[in-house]
């Protein structure tokens, strides 16, 4: 792992508080993302579920190799 080196003057520290504001937006987005793909989760799984029971999801399973 690459050490930071330390802060050399007012445009470094600029450059940090630049750096972090765009990682708390990241987070942000990232925590989006997680909360969409736990409300998708559930109904995804459900229709998994009534594929197989239908017998649909057998072929695609073994063509993809799931």
């Amino acid at each position: 792992m690459r050490r930071t080196p330390p802060i050399q003057g007012p445009q470094d520290s600029v450059a940090l508080e630049k750096i972090e504001a765009e990682v708390v937006v990241l987070k942000g987005y990232i925590k989006n993302l997680e909360e969409r793909i736990q409300r998708l989760e559930t109904p995804l799984r459900k229709l998994i579920q009534r594929l197989r029971e239908r017998g649909r999801l057998t072929l695609a399973i073994q063509r993809d190799n799931i």
